[in-house]
């Protein structure tokens, strides 16, 4: 789950473990989007060629913080969001239309088709592309 409220930004994991502190890149990366306010579901994943790197991502949860800056220049993370819980103008709902195909997601006004938000993304919702 991801909490944002300004530049406050909090990344949940199931179980309610805060995980912002192992994901630097993405709390940075949430704090510049331009949605101030927002609640939604996701999932965060560490890309490796044309997969995800499960392992890379459970080594990520360490506590050195040393350790965890350098594994995020190594493998950085990314936010795959599947629902908009919540937003300051009141509209919610998932990020692919019920078709499954891509549609306006609820939180960032982007298609589904972004793969995440993350410096390992290939866009950043809210932004516009360089």
């Amino acid at each position: 789950m991801v909490f944002k409220d300004g530049q406050e930004v909090r990344l949940l994991s199931r179980d309610d473990r805060r995980l912002g502190r192992y994901f630097p890149e993405l709390v940075s990366v949430l704090q510049a989007a331009l949605v101030d306010r927002f609640v939604a579901d996701g999932e965060i994943v560490v890309v490796m060629g044309t997969g995800l790197g499960f392992d890379e991502l459970l080594q990520r949860i360490h506590p050195a913080e040393s350790r965890v800056r350098k594994l995020a220049a190594e493998w950085p993370a990314t936010l795959v969001l599947f629902d908009a819980l919540a937003r300051d103008d009141g509209i919610s709902g998932p990020c692919r239309s019920p078709s499954g195909g891509p549609s306006s997601c609820g939180s960032c006004g982007t298609p589904a088709r972004t793969f995440g938000w993350g410096p390992s993304a290939t866009s950043v919702p809210g932004r516009s592309s360089r």
